[in-house]
């Protein structure tokens, strides 16, 4: 064979790829006579070892029906910022250079990557250092740009688009809410308040969005008897769509016929609203949108301005009477008006025109736009119970409290939430003006603002506080999801802020210099809430000595906050007299609670008796109490916990939570009752012959002794109190738990 190639699939499943990967060889082979290698999950596979596999017309027969990829995918696999561990601590480094001289040594000529923007843009930095690339982009939502239809994304839109609406919807909820929507935009249409119409048809789009995106039906499908499952997934799906067109129908009718005909359904009325579209036959989907390129847009209205008589009549009137007055204004200005739908209210012609026309409008909610009085609000989630929706603090500044989650959340299980934040901002928006720029303060709220900002099409400047990567340089490393979740959030800030020059310089060191522009804005103090006070009167109420020089630092006590800095000051201070003075606690409530050095995960599993709790509040009471564990396929803990509630005699109870662990020791876990909140869970004790457990969590509230017999002895009970009072727990709320078999 002349010439060999390679071929990956990178970052998240969808459908298709297995189909990539059969048109690839059988092309190859048959129509070049080339060999044909496949690179296993992703560019991971080329770090390290290299892991591949010969890829002959015998290994891809009979592929196309199978989901998936018969290579295996990966998301994390960046050669970039690749996760190494060393001396217990992640580092991220560039292995480029390493996946490059692996590639070289398996012979191939060039490598075909498939994936989507993350996967792409690995490919190209690799192809910059010399590496033959070909990009085949995929999607399952349509989000990369300059692509139109790709792999995945025309398998899942005909999935979801099937042959036939059933009969039976998978979430009549959200069918529900679609339709009783319809009264609220008809009396914005009515009013002429388009954009409130606009904001509560997009409301209604984004809950569809994420129901579909939760369920997955693509993903589904692949598995056996779940036929009706996904049938009624598309139904639910479908008939929301078909309302949201019927809401859209006043202002894109075109869009509206062309639904109308790939639904096989009449042209729709309003008072369709009222009704759902159930056990009904469909044709074949057909995409009904295309992409808007702003290029062209720009490139028309531009052609339009240069080649508009009315523009240069305007302006060369505006030259010949320079001195007049005129309340008239050219098209050029014309077309720097923002422009709302109007009702036409009079036309009249114009004097001494023949194709002019003088229009009065009727705006509607413009003249109340313009005189509203600017405002900042500033959404926070509501983590205690009562809270008002909304707290005036100062004119123009409102605290906006937005429901997402339990109220009482654990620091870990808030990034399960920014979705359902999301959506709370979102059906505020709805409900009053959209935003002028969205500012996300610290990480998180800049996920949130990343995923708004192109929802809303409004510009978004993001500070962060702290980063990651700034935090492992410094011996605190964060999870490698936080990360890549800053990465996309640099990547698309139009503005980054940052305290000093010195942050600054850590920004560039460890992300270069940002698309967007990085600002230096100063933190400042408010004089009129902090200022001097009486010193010696303080000192005095605290009983330090007036006269003795004095060190303050106050904040976490953390590497990164710098109290060596503070110590090394104190030593350099010539008066031997001056003391250091530390005001703050360690990171976590009492400080990060610390782990086993490593579970072995199977030698884990199985029966685990409850010797003594601090308990839940489900867990009061219980007797007999169980915890079960058995490893799921894909690498969760399916965790069944049992006991009789009250009394031997009593009522027996069962919980089965999901447990998904979270790091490389796999000591920590996150146990989801409760979709989708996962609850701190640490594996703290662990003897050598796995007999005997302690599980505890961060925040010291709740802490689990257990063991492979229902009891165990006094001497070692004794022990594993003394272990738990020993890390900060309170022991007086620890209980026995009663067992007998």
């Amino acid at each position: 064979m002349s010439r060999t190639i390679a071929i990956l699939t990178g970052g998240g499943d969808c459908p298709g790829l297995n189909a990539v990967i059969r048109g690839v060889v059988r092309s190859a082979i048959l129509e070049r006579n080339w060999r044909v290698i496949g690179i296993e999950d992703g560019f991971d596979g080329l770090v390290g070892e290299p892991r591949w596999l010969e890829l002959t017309l015998e290994s891809v027969r009979g592929i196309l029906p199978r989901g998936g990829t018969i290579l295996g995918t990966s998301n994390r696999g960046n050669p970039l910022a690749y996760p190494v561990v060393e001396d217990g601590q992640t580092r991220l480094v560039d292995v480029s250079a390493q996946v490059v001289g692996n590639f070289q040594k398996l012979g191939a000529d060039a490598l075909i990557a498939v994936g989507g923007d993350g996967t792409l843009k690995i490919a190209r930095a690799l192809q910059e250092l010399g590496m033959p690339m070909v990009g085949v982009p995929k999607t399952i939502d349509n989000d990369l740009k300059v692509t139109d239809h790709c792999p995945g994304y025309g398998t899942a839109a005909k999935y979801v688009a099937c042959a036939l609406i059933g009969d039976d919807l998978d979430n009549p909820l959200l069918a529900r809410e679609a339709q009783e929507a319809a009264s609220r935009i008809a009396a914005f249409y009515e009013q002429r308040e388009f954009s409130k119409a606009m904001r509560e048809i997009m409301s209604l789009a984004d809950h569809a969005n994420a129901y579909i995106a939760d369920k997955a039906p693509w993903s589904m499908a692949k598995e056996d008897g779940k036929e009706q499952e996904v049938l009624a997934i598309c139904t639910t799906a479908l008939n929301v769509f078909r309302l949201l067109v019927l809401y859209l129908k006043p202002v894109l009718p075109g869009l509206a016929e062309r639904a109308e005909a790939f639904l096989d359904i009449p042209p729709l009325t309003w008072a369709d609203a009222g009704t759902l579209l159930l056990d009904h036959p469909i044709n074949k989907f057909k995409p009904l949108l295309s992409r808007v390129d702003m290029a062209h847009i720009e490139a028309m209205l531009v052609d339009s301005r240069d080649t508009n008589p009315a523009a240069s009549a305007g302006e060369a009137a505006a030259q010949d009477t320079p001195e007049e007055e005129d309340d008239t204004i050219t098209i050029d200005d014309f077309l720097k008006v923002k422009l709302r739908a109007a009702r036409i209210a009079k036309a009249a012609p114009v004097e001494g025109a023949d194709k002019l026309l003088q229009l009065t409008l009727d705006v509607g909610e413009l003249g109340e736009d313009l005189t509203e009085e600017e405002l900042e609000h500033m959404f926070t989630r509501a983590d205690l119970d009562g809270l008002p929706d909304e707290i005036v603090v100062e004119p123009g500044h409102r605290v906006v409290h937005i429901q997402a989650g339990p109220h009482h959340l654990p620091k870990e299980a808030l990034s399960e939430v920014t979705d359902e934040f999301r959506r709370g901002m979102l059906d505020w928006f709805a409900r009053n003006d959209r935003p002028d720029v969205i500012h996300g303060n610290y990480w998180l709220s800049g996920v949130v603002g990343h995923r708004l900002k192109h929802e809303l099409d409004v510009p978004f400047v993001s500070t962060f506080h702290t980063l990651a990567r700034v935090k492992a340089a410094h011996g605190d490393p964060e999870p490698l999801w936080r990360d890549r979740a800053e990465a996309e959030i640099i990547n698309c800030a139009d503005a980054i802020c940052v305290s000093c020059e010195e942050e600054a310089d850590q920004f560039r060191l460890h992300f270069g210099d940002p698309q967007g522009r990085l600002e230096i804005i100063a933190p400042g103090v408010e004089h009129a809430f902090f200022a001097p006070g009486d010193q010696a009167g303080a000192r005095r109420a605290l009983g330090i000595d007036v006269g003795r020089p004095m060190l303050l630092f106050v904040g976490r006590i953390q590497p990164l906050k710098g109290p060596d800095v503070a110590i090394r000051a104190l030593a350099s201070l010539p008066d031997r007299r001056a003391q250091l003075v530390l005001v703050g606690g360690a990171s976590g409530t009492e400080g990060d609670l610390e782990t086993v050095d490593f579970v072995d995960i199977e030698r884990f599993m199985g029966d685990w008796y409850v010797i003594a709790n601090i308990p839940t509040l489900l867990e009061k009471g219980a007797h007999n109490a169980v915890e079960t564990y058995e490893k799921n396929p894909d690498g969760t803990i399916a965790t069944t916990f049992t006991f009789v509630d009250g009394s031997f005699d009593g009522k027996q109870k069962k919980y089965q939570p999901k447990g998904f662990i979270k790091d490389s020791s796999n000591a920590i876990w996150g146990m989801q009752f409760i979709w989708p909140v996962k609850a701190d869970y640490r594996v703290i004790y662990l003897d050598e012959g796995y007999t005997q457990t302690v599980i505890g969590r961060n925040k010291r509230d709740y802490v689990w002794i257990m063991a492979r017999t229902p009891t165990i002895s006094d001497q070692d009970y004794d022990k594993l109190v003394a272990f738990v009072a020993s890390i900060g727990y309170d022991t007086s709320k620890l209980e026995r738990v009663p067992q007998r078999w």
